[in-house]
């Protein structure tokens, strides 16, 4: 399965010239994950449903006042969860 998504970050600082500034990305991140059945027999397969719980695990960054450049790195905790919908006919009582 292939996860695809856009991080959208916010940097807030204040300059040199002690007003706040603002700076708005968006990084765009794709991930190709493998997904483990807990049957063998029933792989996951298109057209199955797929819920994706990902989050921002951590973020860490570090910041060089000399030289103005900020290093990030994020972090993303991947997680889907893939079910199949049936419809099983059942004896009234």
């Amino acid at each position: 399965m292939i996860v695809q998504g856009i991080l959208h970050k916010q940097v807030f600082f204040v300059g040199r010239d002690g007003l706040v500034h603002h700076i708005p990305e968006d990084i765009d991140f794709s991930e190709m994950i493998e997904i483990t059945p807990l049957d063998p027999s029933r792989p996951a397969r298109e057209g199955m449903n797929q819920q994706d719980h990902s989050s921002i695990e951590n973020l860490v960054f570090e910041f060089d006042p000399d030289t103005g450049e900020l290093i990030q790195k994020v972090i993303i905790n991947v997680e889907v969860v893939v079910t199949e919908t049936q419809q099983l006919r059942v004896q009234d009582p």
